[in-house]
């Protein structure tokens, strides 16, 4: 069976990137805001084209939440989640960039093949010049909006 993995950011992402606040308290962090998720009936519909795609959380919530409150966060889609870089990465590897991240978690984890979609290029590849081959793998989204129609359509063809 192919493992088809989608890596995914949530701020410029699921929803647009101004759209989160986050609250710093003594416990840690709290992340509020109205248009939270916004995006995220988009993920759910191609989850539901998709029933071969997992979802991987790329995004740097994974330091604030657990993986269990993510995949809630995720909503109809949560259920699809497989993990986060963070928890799915091969000990001993510090890769410096997204990109490198996403790559060791998608080999580690024999995926077959397997797309990134965030909206920060400079996160994604640090200070690495992305080869055509590195683009083909990543779908970037307008951080002001998140996804769209058209990202998703994109995303989908990249699988096919």
């Amino acid at each position: 069976m192919k493992l088809l993995l989608l890596f995914v950011d949530f701020d410029g992402v699921l929803h647009d990137a101004d759209a989160a606040q986050m609250n710093y308290d003594g416990g840690g962090v709290t992340i509020t805001g109205e248009r939270l998720f916004s995006r995220l009936p988009l993920l759910e519909d191609l989850m539901t084209r998709m029933p071969e795609l997992h979802i991987v959380v790329s995004s740097s919530w994974q330091h604030h939440y657990s993986p269990p409150e993510l995949e809630t966060l995720l909503g109809r889609a949560g259920p699809r989640m497989v993990g986060t870089t963070r928890s799915l990465m091969p000990p001993g590897v510090l890769p410096p960039n997204r990109f490198e991240e996403c790559q060791a978690v998608a080999v580690a984890m024999g995926a077959s093949d397997w797309i990134l979609v965030d909206d920060q290029p400079s996160l994604v590849f640090g200070n690495v010049a992305a080869s055509p081959e590195m683009m083909a793998r990543v779908v970037f989204t307008d951080p002001m909006i998140g996804l769209t129609d058209q990202t998703v359509a994109t995303i989908e063809g990249r699988f096919t």
